[in-house]
């Protein structure tokens, strides 16, 4: 049943969205990256220059050095942000405008975010709830600052909110409609994975999301539908890439996690970059086999220790504030330059979402358990129990695909919409079971003090 939302929901999202879009137009303005195309950026960048001009996806650099050198296709990065790039390359040389209009791509994204999130909010909560998702997205200081990076985070959040938009109007839709709703929802969920590509493994976590009955459809339209979306890619790189063309990025992830607390022997030193001071790591990361080979014969070596550090200690660095893939902070790439340094709203916005981030961290995990335990989902109207269940599905699913995997805090970016959303819940629950008991106690009074049964409805005299 759909939903009937006050027109003050609309207003207030409308002020919300205008509010998020301010402070990343803010952000962008007053930041000033050192560098901004560098590490993973600049291999972005790379491949969308090599595929504009020289028509062949690889983010090898011989073409800028020698016109004529002989470049091959490769792999390493997924080609949903240098597709975007690409679009922008008519530009080269002018760097500069290339990553400025980029920004402002971001900023635009930022701004659908938001407004995607409170909607697929409001087709599950009470609108105040709704409201205060997507303020939470507005002022999230990781979600503002990734909007001044030429990287994957924020057109990945775009589409997380995106496709929990589309869980919450595939639930209202008959049944044909629904289907082709699901297969939209498929196409979403293939372009997030080109765009990070452990998301393509969340297909079956989507279908557990449906309702109960629909989960067969909700398993295979979408996963059709992604399949549609990755084909080429993958298909491309089967018959075109050579298997050593580039190096291997899961193996590289994969060991980049396998150091506890992310130190060579526990050396303080070579943190978080442990690769980087360990002579063994560049065999160990030359294929998956050599890194499973290796973090096996860690395991063998030493098996609490490991499994304490990857079942333990691991996730929490996924979900801390402190981002240690890079410079710190909310940063990734050095800035010279932050409102978060010298603007008092933005310092403000930065203290307190500090000290917020962890209770929103754990009323995340505790608004899981309400909307996935037996009889605690009664608390919450269940209008929409594809999005809110997706929604919570995705922290849960990031946590346990990064467990093997390097897992800094900027990982989890693109989820923070849907962290946001399912934090709300137990505020929306405890709402709920507030005005419920309120609504009794006054039935109670109305009715002389009477007292009723279970379902808080006046008892009939006994006729004793």
């Amino acid at each position: 049943m759909r939903q009937s939302l006050p027109r003050w929901f609309w207003v207030g999202l409308l002020l919300v969205v205008l509010i998020g879009a301010g402070l990343r137009l803010v952000a962008v303005r007053d930041t000033v990256v050192d560098h901004p195309i560098r590490n993973d950026a600049a291999e972005y960048y790379l491949s969308a220059y090599n595929l504009t001009h020289n028509g062949v996806y690889t983010m090898s650099p011989a073409r800028l050095r020698d016109p004529s050198a002989a470049i091959a296709p490769d792999a390493f990065r997924w080609p949903g942000l240098p597709l975007i790039i690409a679009a922008l390359m008519w530009q080269w040389p002018d760097h500069a405008r290339i990553v400025a209009e980029m920004q402002w791509l971001n900023i635009a994204c930022g701004a659908a975010t938001i407004a995607l999130v409170g909607a697929a909010a409001a087709s599950a909560l009470p609108a105040w709830a709704a409201l205060a998702a997507a303020g939470l997205v507005a002022v999230s200081p990781h979600l503002i600052s990734f909007t001044v990076y030429m990287l994957s985070e924020t057109p990945a959040a775009l589409l997380v909110a995106l496709m929990l938009w589309m869980c919450g109007r595939a639930e209202r839709e008959d049944s044909g409609r629904r289907r082709v709703a699901l297969l939209g929802l498929g196409l979403v969920l293939g372009a997030l994975a080109l765009t990070r590509p452990i998301f393509a493994a969340f297909a079956p976590f989507l279908a557990a999301a449906a309702p109960p009955g629909r989960r067969w459809e909700a398993l295979a339209l979408p996963t059709l539908a992604m399949a549609l979306v990755l084909a080429p890619w993958l298909i491309r790189n089967a018959l075109f890439v050579a298997p050593d063309a580039a190096p291997s990025g899961l193996a590289m992830t994969m060991m980049f996690g396998a150091y506890p607390d992310f130190r060579l022997a526990g050396d303080p030193t070579t943190f978080p970059y442990p690769t980087l001071h360990d002579p063994n790591a560049p065999a160990a990361m030359a294929s998956v086999w050599s890194a499973l080979a290796e973090i096996g014969r860690r395991f063998a070596a030493d098996p609490a220790t490991m499994t304490r550090w990857y079942l333990i200690g691991k996730p929490p660095y996924l979900w801390q504030f402190d981002n240690i893939d890079g410079m710190g902070d909310v940063f990734v790439y050095p800035v010279m330059a932050s409102p978060f340094s010298d603007n008092f709203t933005f310092e403000a916005i930065h203290h307190y979402m500090r000290k917020l981030h962890w209770p929103i961290v754990f009323s995340g995990l505790l608004g899981v358990a309400l909307i996935w335990a037996p009889g605690l989902d009664r608390l919450l109207p269940w209008r929409g129990r594809f999005a809110l269940r997706a929604a919570s599905l995705l922290p849960v699913f990031l946590t346990l695909a990064t467990i093997p995997l390097n897992d800094p805090a900027r990982f989890a970016t693109p989820v923070y919409p849907a962290l946001f959303m399912v934090a709300v819940a137990p505020l929306a629950a405890a709402a709920s079971a507030w005005a419920g008991w309120r609504a009794r106690r006054a039935e109670t009074a109305r009715q002389g003090g009477a007292p009723s049964d279970e379902k808080g409805r006046p008892k009939p005299p006994s006729g004793d």
